[in-house]
């Protein structure tokens, strides 16, 4: 199920001019459909033509129309045109689907264009690093249901990518998988990017609260338990001295059968103070301020991989006798989050899909707060809006939400004039009309909100006059 990508009605007096016959609304943003003021308003105009335009890799015009409900002939349904978009987004061969009437306003007609962006195709796989820690042949044990010569399910690459990572922690605990694409011959490159962590290994270790043993008991009776292969029980420790959970959890194990060997039945062992950081601001003055600063960053790196709810918690427990101070960070991951679908709110004369092109991000990725911040700024360097926000809004799906982008018009054109003396010209004046967010198919908003620079100057002389204008696309083709 999708969510609609909304578009709030603009209520701006109409102006309808001859020479401009047809205005191009789009319709869909994925994964939901946007349907234009003029169409709804329109009474039930009749569909002229139903065509197909494809953004990327060609398609089988045959193949999307058998998926197209509309008809020339009949008049248009807003929710003929919904099941449309539903119904090619459930191939699973799209990564766009839109529905764009083109009207004719004169003659109450419309023409339909159908508007995909195919799914690129898989042509290999390729593994960068980890070398020894995953069998880079069985591309089918990490794939997820991604196969060579079938179309790239962004979704299904996430967590092929979660699959994966998962795999290699058993062996490096602390290792990342990034899966990125990029085009090759014959469609993408589905590469996955292992970043090998570093070795962590325990400096010291530390038993607290044995009242009865003493460490060393503790130890030495906990090795007694072990396999005769294992010739310390502290393997992480003094073997190879990597940390690794799996063998910390052997190793608690181990302490609680020699306690309950030695009559000790109620005995209960836990790690101290996990994800403690004893160098933080070592040697330094203590910061509220600096402190606040570096559990902010814990939470904002979480944000980049999707962890949406994670939670960092900060211990302080100060030592007044020498004056020290030790800083924990307990940090709570939660569930990672891909983005569903993006609702767009409060554009009341910018189409949605020019805010689209201003997104770093797109259904079916990992809902990045980073990017949503690079969103939200090049938003604002658009100016055509006063205020901007984007935010996370939960679905019933686990693991995925809906992203948010409320937004504020504000004005982007200006018209000065004035006038002057020159001994070449005598008297002069001029006028000019500029247009940040101009949109030369759109009468009925005020021919504003495609994004399009529009400039037209007049100069009245007494010798001589001059009109000056420009026009400039930042977007061919949507591009």
């Amino acid at each position: 199920t999708h969510l609609p990508v909304k578009h709030p009605v603009m209520n701006e007096t109409k102006v309808r001019r001859s020479f401009l016959k047809a205005a191009c609304f789009t319709l869909a943003l994925a994964p939901g459909i946007l349907l234009g003021q003029s169409v709804e308003t329109m009474n039930n105009p009749v569909i002229r033509t139903v065509r197909v335009k494809s953004q990327g890799d060609s398609v089988s015009e045959q193949y999307v129309l058998g998926y197209v409900s509309l008809r020339a002939g009949q008049p248009f349904n807003k929710d003929a045109a919904a099941n449309t978009v539903r119904a090619l987004y459930s191939t699973g061969k799209f990564d766009q689907v839109s529905v764009v009437p083109e009207l004719d306003i004169k003659n109450g007609q419309v023409d339909l264009v159908v508007v995909v962006e195919p799914r690129p195709t898989i042509a290999k796989f390729e593994y960068i690093g980890g070398d020894g820690l995953f069998d880079k042949e069985s591309d089918d044990r990490y794939a997820d249901g991604l196969r060579i010569g079938e179309p790239l399910d962004k979704a299904a690459l996430r967590r092929a990518e979660v699959k994966l990572q998962t795999e290699i922690r058993k062996k490096r605990p602390f290792t990342t998988v990034d899966a990125q694409t990029y085009k090759v011959a014959g469609g993408v490159c589905v590469s996955y990017v292992v970043r090998e962590s570093a070795d962590l290994r325990v400096d010291n270790i530390t038993i607290e609260g044995a009242n009865q043993l003493s460490q060393n008991e503790i130890i030495e009776g906990a090795e007694l338990k072990a396999s005769n292969w294992r010739w310390w029980k502290f393997s992480w420790l003094l073997s190879n001295g990597r940390l690794d959970p799996e063998d910390y959890k052997k190793d608690v194990t181990a302490i609680i059968e020699f306690y309950r060997s030695r009559g000790f039945l109620d005995v209960k062992v836990e790690e101290k103070d996990k994800s403690e950081v004893d160098h933080f601001i070592k040697g330094e003055a203590f910061s509220d301020a600096a402190l606040s600063t570096a559990a902010e960053k814990i939470k904002e790196y979480y944000g980049q991989m999707g962890y949406l709810n994670a939670n960092v918690d900060v211990q302080r427990k100060p030592n007044l006798t020498t004056g020290v101070i030790d800083v924990s960070f307990v940090v709570t991951e939660g569930m990672r989050f891909t983005v569903r679908a993006i609702d767009i709110q409060g554009n009341t004369k910018t189409r949605s899909k020019v805010i689209a092109r201003e997104l770093a991000l797109s259904p079916g990725e990992v809902f990045d707060l980073a990017r949503v911040r690079v969103s939200e700024a090049r938003l604002r360097n658009t100016q055509f809006f006063e205020e901007v926000r984007i935010m996370p809004v939960p679905t019933s799906v686990p693991g995925q939400s809906d992203m948010r982008v409320l937004l504020k018009e504000g004005p982007t054109g200006s018209v000065s004039f004035g006038a002057g003396y020159s001994t070449v010209e005598q008297l002069v004046g001029f006028v000019e009309y500029s247009e940040g967010n101009f949109d030369y198919s759109n009468p009925e908003g005020w021919y504003r909100g495609a994004g399009q620079k529009f400039r037209l100057r007049l100069s009245l002389g007494s010798v001589s006059s001059t009109v000056e204008h420009s026009f400039e696309e930042p977007s061919l083709w949507d591009r």
